[in-house]
């Protein structure tokens, strides 16, 4: 399958996101992910507002899988990084990554602290049920993929 390019969202890793080890709590990854998936549906023109309150759609995490590799700490600069792996009927899969920034901005230089894939799937508001992507929006993830 082709897969496009990773879209990435840089971020500073913030005080409240540390536990008393002085390291990232394993939840602020998580949130980070979450982040980064919404700034790159809206990268590819999928707004997860207009899903919610006019379409009465809302997304389901269904599955997630998290791999630690090294902690991160207190104000460094990280690049969370995230891809559609697959599309579904009603489901999307994501990989991610978030990897530390070093002074040499260089791609070998990062180092990776943690690694995610999660599928998320497309719910009717009021039932709760799955439902099929629209074909809007399944268009703009095809194209993403590769399929266009």
């Amino acid at each position: 399958m082709s897969v496009r390019n990773w879209f990435e969202l840089r971020l500073r890793v913030p005080y409240d996101a540390v536990d008393m080890m002085q390291i990232v709590h394993h939840s602020g990854y998580v949130v980070w992910f979450e982040m980064a998936r919404v700034e790159h549906a809206r990268s590819l023109g999928i707004d997860f507002k207009d899903l919610v309150l006019n379409r009465g759609l809302a997304t389901a995490m269904t599955e997630i899988k998290l791999n630690f590799h090294s902690p991160s700490r207190f104000d460094e600069e990280i690049l969370v990084k995230t891809r559609i792996a697959s599309a579904g009927n009603s489901s999307t899969k994501f990989e991610c990554q978030i990897l530390k920034l070093s002074a040499n901005s260089h791609p070998s230089s990062r180092a990776l602290l943690c690694s995610d894939f999660a599928i998320l799937v497309l719910v009717d508001t009021k039932t709760g049920k799955p439902t099929p992507i629209p074909k809007d929006i399944s268009k703009k993830i095809a194209s993403n993929l590769g399929f266009d």
